[in-house]
């Protein structure tokens, strides 16, 4: 058992690490802000003068935490909708203890998403697949891999109907995401973190809208690493400027320059309104690992006189577990600076060099101010999954029909949208309409 202080000591040290190490090929894009803060220091907290404090678990604000009113339970609806007291420990817990399965999911559909992986990030690293389908496995598997979307179609009311639970709204108004997280044989994970820390761009707004629901699920693990929750502590959202200018105004001590650093960052993604998937040289993603580094220090001075032990999600292949992804929780056996993470995606992998394999399937609920599902947001050219289709079929030598896909716009939106909101004009792929597409290609055959 790993408790928060521990894992947060262990992140302390591999955030600065990460922050020494890239400190002089980041310093360029900053060096502006750097200059602005060093003359006034309050210049760092500017695009959140309309902040007052931390921001609310969108969740929770919604549902106002408890399950009155929800009518989506299994006492009322049965199915695969959840019982009240399973939705009443997720507001509290902020995850389900309870260890789940898909209904319909083999062995064999748990093999295929883990081979999957294995030939899709070797084949962008060889060049057989153009370099934009390996932008982040953990933000388009929905798009990618048809195994992915093979469980999205298979299992698509029992995920629908636990989402209605957990939101208390209807099917129409949900979307979702996957992505695979891999965890390599040296072990080592971004340790505590919350998920909503990767989008930038909500620091800004007075609050977050966006619901969002995690169902974690093992694909393989073959080695010591686990994933550990610590519960309760989903209330409050960690963004970088606003738990910086927390520990300045609590006097809570922090290296002058790596606070100007982590303001720095924060203010170059929120102006240059960059988002994870459109983002070709990665920085939105590097730069959100090791700008968190002010949260370490918080975590570590709040949590120092009430330590929290982690709760172990010890789970086979195919079983999952449901939580907020505001939750504070940790995938290492121990916490991997940048440098040591960077190695996971260098080189060709094997099943051999994975420790362990996960599937993370995303719901959301409202968009945000900006028409974004948060860090999932992205915008890509229809031309580029057309091509992609089209590639499939060559390689399941299917000679069917050229595949053509029945959208009137050129551009759609990164997540798939629930099933009754489909149309032409749609800028969003349903569930059934992604399958409909690799159905064609023959990756079912």
């Amino acid at each position: 058992m790993i408790t928060l202080l521990e894992a947060a000591q262990d992140s302390e040290r591999s955030f600065r690490e990460s922050l020494v190490f890239t400190s002089p090929k980041t310093r360029p894009y900053i060096s502006d802000y750097f200059e602005k803060y060093s003359k006034n220091k309050e210049e760092m907290f500017s695009a959140i003068k309309d902040i007052s404090d931390f921001h609310l678990n969108p969740i929770l604000k919604t549902t106002q935490g408890t399950t009155a009113g929800n009518n989506n339970t299994f006492e009322l609806k049965k199915g695969y909708f959840l019982r009240q007291a399973e939705i009443q420990e997720f507001y509290e817990k902020g995850f389900i203890s309870q260890k789940y399965q898909f209904p319909n999911l083999k062995k064999e559909d748990i093999q295929r998403i883990q081979k999957e992986y294995v030939e899709h990030g070797n084949k962008c690293k060889q060049g057989i697949y153009s370099s934009v389908y390996g932008r982040f496995p953990d933000y388009v598997a929905h798009l990618y891999f048809p195994s992915v979307i093979k469980l999205f179609k298979d299992n698509y009311e029992f995920i629908v109907q636990k989402a209605m639970s957990i939101f208390n709204k209807p099917e129409e108004e949900l979307f979702f995401q996957a992505g695979i997280f891999v965890v390599d044989k040296t072990e080592k994970g971004a340790n505590i973190h919350q998920d909503y820390s990767y989008y930038f761009l909500d620091q800004v707004s007075p609050e977050i809208k966006t619901c969002v629901l995690s169902f974690h699920t093992a694909i393989s693990n073959k080695g010591s690493s686990r994933f550990y929750l610590y519960p309760s502590t989903h209330r409050e959202i960690l963004h970088n400027l606003t738990t910086l200018k927390y520990l300045l105004r609590h006097g809570i001590p922090i290296n002058e320059d790596m606070a100007m650093y982590c303001a720095g960052i924060s203010e170059y993604v929120i102006d240059s309104q960059r988002l994870p998937y459109n983002d070709p040289e990665g920085l939105v993603v590097t730069f959100s690992h090791f700008s968190r580094y002010p949260q370490q220090l918080y975590i570590l001075d709040k949590y120092k006189d009430k330590d929290i032990a982690g709760y172990k999600v010890d789970t086979e292949a195919g079983e999952f577990i449901l939580f907020d992804p505001a939750l504070l929780h940790s995938n290492g056996a121990s916490s991997g600076n940048i440098e040591e993470l960077m190695k996971n995606y260098e080189g060709m992998i094997s099943d051999e060099d994975i420790a362990r394999l996960s599937l993370v399937i995303r719901v959301m609920h409202t968009k945000n101010d900006k028409d974004h599902f948060l860090w999932m947001a992205g915008s890509e050219k229809i031309k580029v999954l057309q091509d992609f289709l089209e590639n499939k079929q060559k390689e399941n030598r299917n000679s069917g029909k050229k595949i053509r896909i029945n959208k009137n716009t050129d551009e759609f939106y990164t997540v798939l949208s629930n099933n009754k909101i489909g149309s032409s004009d749609s800028p969003y792929f349903t569930v059934n309409e992604m399958y409909q597409l690799y159905l064609e290609s023959g990756a079912y055959e």
